[in-house]
C-alpha cells in the first residue's frame, strides 16, 4: 500500500509540472493569454487531470487512458511519466518500456534525478521482457500480439512481458496463422510463420510453431509440419524422511523402547515430453534408501519346549531399492514457475533388519541324572541375527515444485513429494536365521516368531533439489 500511495504522490507532482511545462510563463515575463477552453492543450490539462484522480483511487487502467488521450492532444513529460506508471502497474512491461524510452527521447530537458529513474526503472524492466521475432512471412501482413496491433512485415522482433501469448498473422488471400508460444525474460522466441493460399477448401491443421486456424485441403501431399512436443531430462535429488515404519515391531516398542524418524535419501531421474501448453508425461527411474532405529525394545525368545528367555534387542532398519513407474506433470512455463506433479510405479526392493541385544536364560534343574540335582543356572548371552524379507510395493507421489526458469530450456527448481507405498505383502521377520547361544546356555536353538517389520502402507515426505533441460 506504501508503494501505492508513492505511485499517487508522484503522480499529483507530475500534476505541478505539467502546469508549468504547459501553461506556465517563464519567470519575469508576461504571460500569454489564457488558451480557450476548446483548445488541445486546454484539453489535455483536463484528461491529465482526470488521470492524476484515478491514481489516487488506483484505477491504472482508466488512468492510462486519460493519460494517453492527454498526450495525443499535447505531448508532455508529466503525462508520458505518468502513463508509464500506470503501464508498469498493469504488469505490462513491455509497453512501460516504450514509454520510458519515449520519456528519455522526446524530453532532452528532463531533469538529471527524473532521468536516473527512468533508466533504472528501464533496467530493472529488461528482466520481465522478452523478444517475439516473425520468420517466413511475406511483407505486408498485419501482425498482432494478444490482440494488439503491431504493425505490417517486415518486423524486427517484437517486445513482450514474460509468459503465455497468442500471435496471430493475416494477409488478404491466405489463411491466417495463429500460434501460442512461451516468452521468458532476456529471451527471443522464435516464431516459424506459414501461409497458406486460400485457393481450397479449409480444414484445420497444426504448423510449427502453434496451431492454423484453417489451411487449405489440398489433393497434393502437404509436408508434414514439425511436432509441438518437447523432450526433457530431469535430474533430482532428495531427503527422505518418514515417522516410522509402524507394523507389529513399530506398535512393540513401548516402555523405554525409543524409536527415531527414519531418513535417508531419494535419486531420481526423469525423460519425457511436454506440450506447449505446459502439460507432459515421463518415464521415471531412481533409487530409495531410507533407514529407522528402534532401541531397547523388549523382546522374547522362544526355546524349543523350554520357557521363553526374555531380554532387550535393537533393530536397525534399512528400507531401500529401486523405483520404475511413470509421471504426468504440469508447468506453468513461467519464469518462476509452478509445477505439479503425479508419479505412479512399482519399488523393487527390501527391508532389511539387522538385530542385536542380549537375553537370560531361565534357572532350572539339570535332567541329567549324573548331575546329582544340580541346576543350570541363569545366564545372560548376546544375540545377533539379520533378514531382510521383500517390500515390493506399488506407490503413488504426488509433488508440488517451484523455482527458476533460467532460460528457454532450462529450468532449476525445488520441491515436496508425498511418496506413499502400498506394500503387496508386508515385509515380516520368519525366523530363517535362528539365534544359537551355543552349547553351554543349554537351550539349543532359539526363535522370535514371526512379526511384521513394517505397515502394509507408508508415507515418506522427499524435499528436494531437480534440474530439467528441454530439447
Amino acid at each position: 500500500m506504501k508503494r501505492h500511495h508513492a505511485c499517487a504522490v508522484a503522480v499529483l507532482l507530475s500534476l505541478v509540472l505539467f502546469q508549468v511545462n504547459g501553461v506556465a510563463s517563464p519567470s519575469g515575463a508576461p504571460g500569454p493569454s489564457p488558451p480557450a477552453s476548446g483548445s488541445k492543450q486546454a484539453e489535455a490539462r483536463l484528461h491529465f487531470t482526470r488521470g492524476v484522480a484515478l491514481v489516487e483511487d488506483e484505477a491504472w487502467d482508466a488512468a492510462l487512458a486519460e493519460f494517453t488521450t492527454s498526450l495525443e492532444l499535447s505531448p508532455s513529460r508529466s503525462a508520458t511519466k505518468d502513463s508509464a506508471i500506470c503501464l508498469k502497474k498493469l504488469h505490462r512491461y513491455d509497453e512501460a518500456m516504450s514509454m520510458l524510452e519515449s520519456l528519455l527521447r522526446d524530453f532532452p530537458d528532463l531533469p538529471a534525478a527524473d532521468r536516473s529513474v527512468a533508466e533504472n526503472e528501464l533496467r530493472e524492466l529488461a528482466a520481465f521482457v522478452g523478444t517475439i521475432a516473425l520468420a517466413g512471412a511475406p511483407d505486408g501482413a498485419t501482425v498482432t500480439i494478444d490482440d494488439r496491433p503491431r504493425g505490417a512485415t517486415p518486423l524486427a522482433p517484437q517486445r513482450a512481458t514474460t509468459g503465455t501469448h497468442v500471435v496471430r498473422i493475416t494477409k488478404e488471400g491466405f489463411v491466417p496463422f495463429e500460434a501460442k508460444l512461451t516468452v521468458v525474460g532476456d529471451q527471443t522466441a522464435a516464431v516459424d510463420v506459414v501461409l497458406s493460399p486460400t485457393t481450397a477448401p479449409e480444414a484445420p491443421v497444426p504448423t510449427p510453431n502453434g496451431v492454423v486456424t484453417t489451411a487449405p485441403v489440398s489433393n497434393a501431399e502437404a509436408p508434414a509440419p514439425s511436432s509441438s512436443l518437447r523432450a526433457f531430462a530431469e535430474a533430482e535429488v532428495a531427503f527422505a524422511a518418514t515417522p516410522g515404519f509402524g507394523g507389529a515391531l513399530g506398535a512393540s516398542c513401548s516402555g523405554a523402547c525409543e524409536s527415531g524418524l527414519g531418513a535417508g535419501f531419494l535419486a531420481l531421474a526423469h525423460g519425457g515430453v511436454f506440450t506447449r501448453s505446459g502439460f507432459g508425461f515421463s518415464v521415471d527411474a531412481g533409487y530409495l534408501s531410507v533407514g529407522a532405529s528402534l532401541k531397547n525394545r523388549n523382546v522374547a525368545l522362544h526355546p524349543i519346549d523350554l520357557p521363553d528367555n526374555l531380554g532387550t534387542a535393537e533393530d536397525d532398519l534399512r528400507l531401500s531399492g529401486l523405483l520404475l513407474g511413470g509421471s504426468a506433470v504440469f508447468d506453468t512455463m513461467k519464469r518462476v514457475p509452478l509445477i505439479l506433479r503425479l508419479g505412479v510405479g512399482v519399488l523393487l526392493g527390501t527391508l532389511h533388519d539387522e538385530r542385536d541385544g542380549t537375553a537370560s536364560t531361565n534357572a532350572r534343574a539339570n535332567p541329567n541324572p549324573a548331575s546329582g540335582g544340580a541346576e543350570f543356572p541363569a545366564r545372560a548371552y548376546p544375540f545377533d541375527s539379520s533378514e531382510s524379507p521383500g517390500a515390493d510395493s506399488f506407490y503413488l507421489a504426488p509433488e508440488v515444485r517451484t523455482g527458476f526458469r533460467a532460460s528457454e530450456h532450462f529450468e532449476l527448481s525445488i520441491g515436496l513429494r508425498a511418496l506413499v507405498l502400498f506394500a503387496f505383502e508386508a515385509p515380516s521377520w520368519s525366523d530363517v536365521n535362528p539365534v544359537v547361544p551355543g552349547p553351554d546356555y543349554h537351550v539349543g536353538q532359539l526363535t522370535f516368531g514371526a512379526q511384521a517389520l513394517s505397515a502394509r502402507t507408508m508415507i515418506i515426505l522427499t524435499p528436494g533439489v531437480s534440474a530439467r533441460f528441454e530439447f
